[in-house]
């Protein structure tokens, strides 16, 4: 499952992000300052099911794809059990998406692989339960 995660920097950004990757859930960051014809070929090209974004952000959009709001987020967490079982997830699948800038013409996405999170997923002080295949 792919989404996109359209939010302000704020202490939920990474708390949403480091989420995806847990569930194994491709997240594709886009700026806020984006306009909405740029976002959503975007949307539709990387083959998105949801946006996740913050509570300013819904009405600038317009609603093609259901939109989880931070404060629905926040809920949703709050109701979760602790997790203590690790997630195995293939090195090879996606990870994450970025987009470039487009300075030379169209933006465009790269994607990331488990393998290259490795270092972050091993570092302890995270206390993550990613665990990759090898």
């Amino acid at each position: 499952d792919r989404v996109i995660i359209h939010m302000e920097d704020c202490v939920d950004w990474p708390v949403v992000f480091l989420a995806c990757l847990y569930k194994n859930i491709v997240p594709l960051p886009l700026a806020t300052s984006m306009g909405p014809d740029l976002f959503w070929k975007i949307a539709d090209f990387v083959e998105c099911s949801t946006v996740i974004s913050g509570n300013d952000q819904i009405p600038k959009l317009g609603l093609r794809l259901p939109v989880i709001s931070r404060t629905d987020i926040q809920e949703y967490y709050i109701s979760q059990p602790t997790v203590s079982e690790p997630v195995f997830v293939d090195p090879d699948a996606e990870s994450w998406m970025n987009i470039s800038s487009g300075s030379t013409g169209m933006p465009k996405v790269a994607v990331h692989r488990h393998q290259s999170m490795g270092p972050i997923y091993r570092n302890r002080d995270l206390n993550c339960k990613i665990i990759l295949l090898n």
